[in-house]
């Protein structure tokens, strides 16, 4: 279990790199022009789906709440608690052994530390996107795809 502190005790670690929150605005943003679109063809169809879309798009903006979910810096991930944002935990990238995108969900997001009490933090997010661009920014080797291909690797030049 993670021992989150309030957010205002955890000093920020250099400069952010970048900050993902839980509401996905692209997506908002990319099914609102569609839906525009849409109403641009003129067909009773493409009206109707055009309101539709329109409609969960903007239900979507109005009550799905928005939350940090994490932070990234230089050298450390700062993640916040999902049932309360004014808690977080600090993470040190030195920690943190590899990361992955969850298989199962694509909305899933695995870390693996070297902290006995957590040798694995997940979290839920709709952007694991901009997540895998900013982990691979910051600690590109700890992929896990990057960990097997060198593995591979390493094997194939032992024979």
């Amino acid at each position: 279990m993670l021992k989150y502190e309030k957010r205002n005790q955890i000093l920020d670690q250099g400069k952010l790199v970048g900050k993902i929150n839980f509401k996905p605005f692209s997506a908002f943003l990319i099914i609102g022009v569609f839906a525009v679109l849409l109403f641009m063809i003129r067909t009773v169809i493409s009206m109707i789906t055009g309101s539709l879309l329109l409609f969960l798009d903007i239900c979507g903006l109005l009550f799905i709440k928005d939350r940090p979910i994490v932070e990234v810096y230089p050298s450390s991930l700062i993640l916040y608690n999902e049932k309360n944002s004014d808690e977080a935990v600090l993470i040190p990238l030195s920690e943190i052994s590899k990361w992955e995108t969850s298989r199962t969900s694509s909305f899933s997001v695995d870390i693996y530390t070297n902290i006995p009490e957590n040798p694995m933090i997940s979290f839920d997010c709709f952007s694991t996107g901009k997540v895998i661009s900013l982990f691979k920014e910051v600690m590109p080797q700890k992929q896990s795809v990057q960990i097997g291909a060198e593995f591979r690797r390493s094997k194939h030049k032992q024979f």
